[in-house]
């Protein structure tokens, strides 16, 4: 795994907008996303209007991307993670205006630590 994608890289990939350029040039195998982002696409696509399509649209993109789980050593990087960033004064969340649409920051550090733990971030 080179890249671990986020909800939105993949809503942005599947909808074509902004620029997903490294998604695109990347093989499959290079790709993965976490279960809590597959969790989120899959919810997305459930309550918007076109859920047949959307769903369709997920099964075609996940077939070809890898899905990490966040089991219980992203857990345990997770717990570590967010509470050194608590006691500095750091979050990890909404940066840009595009990103403030994320109801919970804490997703990106879920995705984070989910990498971390299955050994997909190297120092």
């Amino acid at each position: 795994m080179k890249y671990l994608l986020d909800t939105n890289a993949c809503v942005d990939y599947l909808n074509g907008r902004f620029s997903t350029k490294r998604i695109q040039q990347s093989a499959p195998s290079d790709l993965a996303i976490s279960s809590v982002a597959f969790a989120e696409l899959r919810y997305g696509a459930e309550k918007s209007t076109q859920r047949h399509r959307n769903h369709e649209r997920l099964d075609v993109f996940l077939g070809d991307v890898p899905c990490v789980d966040f089991d219980s050593g992203a857990a345990l990087v997770y717990g570590r993670v967010r509470a050194v960033l608590e006691r500095r004064g750091t979050a990890i969340g909404p940066t840009t205006s595009r990103s403030r649409r994320m109801r919970c920051p804490w997703t990106s550090c879920w995705s984070a630590t989910t990498c971390a733990s299955s050994g997909g971030l190297k120092a």
